[in-house]
């Protein structure tokens, strides 16, 4: 997966696309209990809502 994004200014932004390409990584690779880990409330509410 290839990311190429013009300066983030928003820390939630970041957040939200380096657990994005984590989770692509996951899947590619059929990893089985993994852990995700992040100081965004709102990112991880959401992963674990829609994981």
């Amino acid at each position: 997966m290839t990311t190429g994004h013009a300066a983030i200014s928003s820390p939630l932004l970041a957040e939200i696309m380096a657990a994005r390409v984590a989770a692509f990584l996951v899947k590619e690779k059929q990893l089985q209990a993994t852990v995700f880990e992040g100081d965004a409330l709102l990112v991880m509410a959401g992963l674990q809502h829609n994981g």
